[in-house]
């Protein structure tokens, strides 16, 4: 696997490796990670490519499952200080 590009975001950092038949990107928000796993043959260069595809509808959800890991690894943290 080899890192192909890093995405400029004013909130995440974006890294897009690519392996084999597939890109994955990698998108880092504070301690958490999401990794997402896209087909070469769906990511088209000529519709712009991986760029395209993360869109701001994307960020968003992306942001919204986030907030949740934290809100997750906080009550574990809160729930493992009480024992």
């Amino acid at each position: 696997m080899r890192l192909v590009e890093v995405i400029p975001h004013p909130i995440f950092k974006i890294s897009v490796y690519s392996h084999d038949l597939h890109y994955y990107i990698e998108i880092e928000g504070g301690p958490m990670k999401q990794c997402f796993k896209f087909s070469k043959e769906l990511v088209s260069a000529e519709k712009g490519g991986i760029n395209a595809l993360l869109d701001e509808a994307f960020f968003k959800q992306v942001k919204t499952v986030f907030d949740t890991m934290h809100q997750n690894f906080s009550d574990a943290v809160r729930r493992y200080k009480n024992l």
